[in-house]
């Protein structure tokens, strides 16, 4: 389940960095995307340990 947490976020923003870069370039998208990607998997795998997770 922790993974599946982890790859929601990174979907959702990975998504988000991919939207927003878009309006300058292919290279700020794909950084921005990068950059989201690895803050989702931060945040999504956080979310399901503080919230989620009672053991």
């Amino acid at each position: 389940m922790k993974r599946i947490f982890g790859w929601l976020g990174v979907f959702l923003l990975g998504s988000v960095g991919w939207w927003l870069g878009g309006y300058w370039n292919f290279t700020a998208a794909a950084l921005l995307s990068l950059i989201g990607s690895a803050v989702g998997l931060y945040w999504g795998r956080r979310i399901y340990d503080d919230y989620i997770d009672w053991r």
